[in-house]
């Protein structure tokens, strides 16, 4: 893979066993950029992570991972400025408890600014 990206936000990434895992991480990894993998997956469907360049220099303070296996949030942090990186799956269907659940998770955070990609 050829990306100038410092970050990137799969979604729907369905990591249900260990070799999908490990493809994964290495189809990345052996990339031009060397991107370290944060996810939350263990299913055939859903499934979210958040790729992060070595090459960018912050610190992974928090990661929080809902049960639904739709939201990955990083609280990440750079010479005391603190902010989210936060990778999302929404439904396919109107659902508040979804929304409410960034929202919980956003907000106890106390952040700067938060960064969000997904689907």
């Amino acid at each position: 893979m050829d990306s100038k990206a410092d970050i990137i936000f799969p979604s729907d990434i369905r990591l249900k066993s260990s070799e999908n895992t490990e493809d994964l991480k290495k189809y990345f990894q052996n990339s031009d950029k060397h991107y370290e993998i944060f996810y939350n997956s263990s299913k055939s469907s859903r499934g979210v992570a958040i790729l992060i360049s070595r090459d960018v220099d912050f610190e992974i303070d928090r990661i929080d991972r809902d049960p639904t296996e739709n939201v990955l949030n990083l609280k990440c942090s750079k010479q005391n400025v603190f902010f989210n990186l936060t990778s999302i799956y929404g439904p396919n269907e109107d659902n508040m408890a979804f929304f409410n659940n960034i929202d919980n998770i956003l907000t106890r955070n106390d952040v700067s600014f938060s960064i969000m990609g997904g689907d």
